[in-house]
């Protein structure tokens, strides 16, 4: 009838992790949903190349461009990112725990728009590190919360930045 998808045919093209959050954010596991191609991509496009992918390529290219040093980021400050994914999942609101770490991306997105540290750091290195590294730091944390839902990318981040080095592209773009 050509109303189904095959799994193992989207997670070859666009790789398990995709399909993975795809599933965990967009699917609910407790009433029925739609899973569409388009709304596959949308999400995909949006979500993993524009917000996740962007936001690492981003950090990591200012942190490896301007060297700053990122082994202070061994040990980061517990946020609240970690008490509300907690939560969510004790409610078994798998979609709600990622929308938290998509708060967490976004909210970085914004503080890079408006603090321009690729900017700052030409005039004021001292206080464009600060916040190069205060972004690595989210980064990582944002990468710590991905490990249950996102394992291959959440390690691609990591090593990442224990390399101080901007990643291969995580999502490629796909139309």
């Amino acid at each position: 009838l050509g109303n189904v998808i095959e799994p193992f045919a989207v997670a070859e093209e666009y790789g398990t992790d995709a399909l993975r959050y795809y599933l965990a954010r967009h699917i609910s596991p407790f009433e029925d949903s739609d899973f569409t191609m388009e709304k596959f991509k949308e999400a995909y496009n949006g979500n993993l190349v524009n917000g996740l992918g962007n936001l690492v390529a981003r950090v990591m290219q200012m942190a490896e461009k301007n060297d700053v040093a990122t082994p202070v980021i061994e040990s980061t400050k517990p946020t609240g990112l970690e008490s509300n994914i907690q939560q969510a999942m004790e409610g078994f609101k798998v979609n709600e725990a990622l929308d938290y770490i998509w708060s967490e991306i976004q909210h970085a997105d914004q503080l890079i728009t408006e603090k321009e540290p690729f900017k700052l750091i030409k005039t004021d290195r001292a206080r464009g590190e600060d916040i190069i590294r205060d972004l690595v730091r989210t980064v990582k944390t944002i990468a710590e919360a991905l490990q249950p839902f996102l394992p291959q990318t959440s390690e691609k981040i990591l090593q990442a930045i224990k390399e101080n080095k901007k990643p291969e592209n995580l999502f490629p773009r796909k139309e």
